[in-house]
């Protein structure tokens, strides 16, 4: 870089700066202080001198001018240093990023040739299965429509079945109902006959025991009389009139 560069301190770069002074020695220093010590002691030596203040403060400019000249030297350095990391690192991530660019490009473009190839196989295998449908549908229409034909052929022939079964249970169930009335009819007659022999036997029951009433009564008056046969006669021999007479 430029060596004119601003510094945060407000100073120039090290090229800028007036021509570096050494320093001027201890022991000039030492005597030069030992002489202001004595004049300001000695009542008889000369007073201080007028420039005595001014060079102090030329002397402590300079040390914190060397000091700042340090700092900004430590300071380029490490920049330098920081710089030349930075640069590292920005050439190695334009390294990387061109690398993953690129292979990024080529998994793109893989994908790219994938998804083309898949799509030309996904349409192909769509217009196959559309073809297969359409002609699945033909044939469950042509089914369906066999289907519809023999139902309705077996319902015609089941409604022939049902009507004839329909009218021969009606003749059926009306020669029933014939029959039903007619042995009703022959039901009711026995019945009828029924009642009126057994009002006839009873009848005649009745007349019957009526009649062996008056029997036993006339029974009962004549084992109360006196037959005269019950009494024994004399017997009669075998060679008589043919009548025995029992006794002892």
């Amino acid at each position: 870089g430029s060596s004119t560069q601003p510094l945060c301190c407000g100073l120039a770069a090290p090229n800028s700066l007036p021509p570096f002074r050494p320093p001027l020695s201890s022991a000039f220093l030492a005597s030069s202080s030992a002489m202001a010590m004595m004049s300001g002691s000695m009542p008889y030596m000369t007073e201080q001198h007028p420039y005595d203040t001014a060079y102090g403060l030329v002397k402590k400019l300079r040390a914190d001018l060397e000091d700042l000249r340090a700092a900004l030297h430590a300071e380029q350095q490490q920049r330098a240093a920081e710089v030349t990391e930075l640069k590292q690192e920005v050439l190695a991530l334009r390294e990387t990023i061109t690398k993953e660019r690129t292979e990024r490009q080529a998994i793109s473009h893989k994908l790219m040739n994938d998804m083309t190839h898949e799509t030309s196989t996904r349409v192909k295998s769509l217009e196959e299965l559309k073809a297969m449908h359409r002609q699945h549908l033909g044939d469950l229409n042509t089914l369906l429509q066999d289907e519809i034909r023999d139902r309705k052929a077996c319902e015609n022939l089941r409604d022939t079945r049902e009507m004839t079964a329909e009218s021969e249970r009606r003749a059926e169930n009306d020669q029933i109902h014939k029959d039903i009335n007619t042995q009703k009819a022959a039901y009711m007659a026995t019945k009828d006959e029924h009642a009126t022999r057994m009002n006839n036997m009873n009848h005649d029951l009745q007349v019957v025991v009526s009649y062996l009433r008056k029997v036993n009564s006339s029974w009962d008056s004549l084992r109360s009389g006196k037959l005269l046969s019950g009494n024994k006669g004399p017997a009669i021999s075998a060679s008589g009139n043919g009548f025995y007479g029992g006794g002892k």
